[in-house]
């Protein structure tokens, strides 16, 4: 007794393609987004172990670690405040577990995974050392050239409060510079304010959603479509929309001596 055997048509076959087609094309959108809020919260805990080095920094020498103007080495310590030999992010090493890269006193050019946001995927080195995708807030923690050095957290205006007061942040930047960037502006040795953003004389800050083709300059902003990451000065991570940029809340939330009420929930 024969058997008749019924394969697809080419018309059912093109059916089922366009099915798995119009699937994919439903299941890629959410897995973006679960890769995305992973890559957040990975950059999330990067800010907040960055917090806890700065804090380590502050209950050793009861002062903030801040960006540098200039250039601050080993051989260059004649400055009569906290020993901060470079920028803050190197200065801050040994309180993130990190002390032997910091003992050898010399430019790293080792990926440290904190210091970098994954949702950018970009190299943890540049031929300069080691590099950085966070910035401290420069306009309230410089180090000075001359003279002491003397911001501490009991320093904050009541009206802000640790709470409201930025400490560090995630730079903006253009795709296309994610493994190109100069070393003055990545390098966790360097000086001239490289780690740094929102400075004196830079007019209004923002906070950017990176794109390509864009010059940020000194400003904030990340990858992500909520907003920009920042930890406090009482050591919590928060979210700052991007409409927050150019506003006056985001310029008090950077000065830790203001003295005007705002807020900066949405």
């Amino acid at each position: 007794m024969s058997r008749n055997r019924k394969g697809f048509t080419l018309i059912e076959l093109l059916v089922v393609i366009a099915i798995i087609a119009v699937l994919i094309g439903m299941l890629l959108p959410a897995i973006q987004k679960v890769r995305a809020a992973a890559a957040r919260s990975s950059s999330t805990n990067n800010l907040h172990q960055i917090g806890v080095g700065m804090h380590g920094y502050h209950d050793a020498y009861n002062v903030m670690a801040g960006g540098s103007y200039d250039q601050v080495t080993p051989n260059n310590q004649g400055y009569g405040f906290a020993p901060q030999y470079a920028q803050w992010c190197y200065t801050i090493l040994p309180y993130m577990e990190q002390s032997p890269i910091y003992n050898t006193n010399a430019v790293p050019n080792v990926t440290l995974k904190t210091y970098m946001c994954p949702g950018r995927g970009r190299s943890g080195t540049n031929g300069n050392g080691t590099t950085m995708d966070y910035a401290i807030n420069l306009t309230s923690f410089t180090m000075k050239t001359h003279g002491g050095w003397t911001v501490n957290l009991a320093t904050i205006t009541d009206q802000n409060g640790t709470g409201n007061t930025i400490m560090v942040g995630e730079k903006a930047m253009d795709p296309n510079n994610y493994n190109n960037q100069p070393g003055w502006d990545d390098g966790i040795w360097n000086g001239q304010g490289g780690c740094a953003r929102a400075g004196y004389g830079w007019g209004t800050p923002g906070i950017y959603k990176d794109a390509i083709g864009v010059n940020f300059g000194n400003n904030w902003g990340s990858p992500f479509e909520a907003g920009g990451l920042f930890v406090m000065c009482d050591g919590a991570v928060r979210t700052i929309n991007y409409t927050y940029s150019g506003t006056p809340q985001l310029s008090y939330a950077l000065n830790y001596r203001n003295n005007t009420p705002f807020s900066l929930d949405q």
